[in-house]
């Protein structure tokens, strides 16, 4: 048996893509791989369907950061598309908005990030005022001196249940055969490729590959032309507590602006009085389950003194999640250029749950051998692309000196004077810049991506 259509990655794109192409295309033998395994970004993710809550400062040198907010913004709309779809997926929205609040004393990048979190959801009308009884709420629980600013119709979905009623759903489908073993490598043959698994071989038409930054080496020798990729390894908690539902605002996601390179300190709730409470990203060549102490310590210090020291202390766990990121830091979609039955997804980093809906439509599209969609919303961020110069180096090293700086002051890790510490920053960055330019072959005036400069 040849199948038609095969899904590996069960995260959340290849799980909606599993459920929306059996729906599609009910006449298609259907392969979706939905091993057990630990890491997946998704099912680690806060979910927050970020468009503004997460924009950063002083990376202008294109109209990147309008280009997510566009698609950002019609995610959003298609994300209520499939939830009033589907209604097994009613209560999956666990919150409607999202406040930020900012510290009077927070470092400089982080002020930044907010003023322009401000001025990009003014200008998109999104931004509520501190009129908002939200606000008004939270003003009187956060036992710091913050501004604040609430985001509407910027909310978050309980990715747990969605994966449990997505499973159910899929196992219902008598068009879609599920696998629980994991992919040990991909053939091409004349007409089809083979799945190659620990005692078995499968035969497929045409393959989804969206296994975050595992993605490309499944691939083998038809990954020639992919940029690197790179493990986010992101570290948070699950809480389960009741006076933590008392004092964060229903159905609202609480967070602060970015502070260095990382997502700032996001507490998003879920179903049955769980929040998940998140910071920590650490990009890396390779995988690992082992959580960042610190990063933890920081974690639950940030939560005693930015938003409560009364919570449920005995009900939490430990979640690691691994974002992919490619070497550019942008998005790798599309199908491959030497292999058109092969449609590759990674380098989404905090991207992917929010823009999963038009990534699931452009796969639709490509089945059916309509590219207009995928074109329209994801051209120049092809798989095989070369990769996209950070502004030059200076621009590059300006900006990973500003994260690293920040986030070296937000962890009380700063031992020199901030002009030596600066220093020290910008020639490590020139030095490490300069061995990467070589390793790759690039011209002398790229800009490495700021997060990926230190990566060995």
């Amino acid at each position: 048996m040849i199948y038609d259509i095969c899904i590996i990655g069960n995260g959340i794109v290849g799980s909606m893509s599993a459920l929306e192409v059996s729906k599609m295309y009910p006449q298609k033998t259907i392969l979706f791989f939905n091993p057990e395994k630990p890491g997946g970004a998704s099912r680690a993710a806060g979910a927050m369907l970020n468009v503004f809550g997460e924009i950063d400062y002083g990376k202008q040198f294109d109209n990147y950061q309008e280009r997510k907010i566009l698609l950002g913004i019609e995610a959003q709309k298609e994300w209520k598309f499939f939830i009033n779809q589907n209604k097994e997926f009613k209560k999956i929205k666990t919150a409607d908005d999202t406040i930020i609040f900012c510290k009077k004393n927070a470092t400089e990048l982080e002020k930044n990030c907010f003023s322009e979190i401000r001025r990009f959801s003014n200008l998109f009308n999104r931004n509520d005022t501190n009129k908002n009884s939200k606000i008004k709420k939270i003003k009187k629980t956060l036992p710091l001196n913050c501004d604040y600013s609430l985001i509407k119709n910027e909310g978050a979905i309980d990715t747990k249940l969605y994966f449990k009623i997505c499973n159910n759903i899929l196992k219902r489908k008598k068009n879609v055969y599920i696998i629980k073993e994991e992919v040990n490598k991909i053939l091409s043959k004349n007409n089809f490729y083979k799945i190659i698994l620990n005692k078995k071989k499968i035969k497929v038409k045409k393959l989804i590959i969206s296994c975050g930054a595992y993605s490309k080496k499944l691939l083998g020798t038809m990954s020639h032309g992919i940029q690197d990729t790179y493990y986010g390894i992101g570290t948070a908690l699950e809480i389960k507590s009741k006076k933590l539902s008392n004092i964060i605002p229903n159905n609202t996601v609480l967070r602060t602006p970015n502070r260095g390179s990382t997502c700032g300190i996001h507490i998003v709730p879920r179903n049955n009085d769980e929040f998940y409470l998140g910071a920590g990203s650490n990009i890396s060549t390779s995988p690992s389950l082992n959580p960042r102490i610190g990063t933890v310590e920081y974690l639950l210090t940030s939560l005693k003194n930015e938003i409560s020291k009364d919570f449920d202390k005995d009900t939490m766990n430990t979640v690691i999640g691994f974002r992919p990121m490619s070497f550019d830091g942008r998005p790798l979609i599309g199908n491959l250029n030497k292999h058109k039955n092969i449609f590759f997804i990674s380098g989404t980093k905090r991207d992917g749950l929010t823009y999963a809906p038009i990534i699931v439509k452009s796969i639709l599209g490509w089945i059916s051998e309509d590219l207009r969609y995928l074109k329209e919303h994801f051209h120049g961020w092809e798989p095989e692309r070369s990769p996209i110069s950070y502004g030059d180096t200076d621009f590059a090293v300006k900006a990973y000196v500003s994260n690293k700086l920040a986030g070296l002051i937000e962890h009380d890790l700063v031992r020199k004077k901030i002009k030596t510490l600066k220093e020290d920053l910008a020639n490590e960055a020139y030095r490490m810049h300069k061995i990467k330019i070589k390793k790759y072959g690039l011209k002398s005036k790229f800009g490495i991506h700021p997060e990926i400069i230190n990566v060995k």
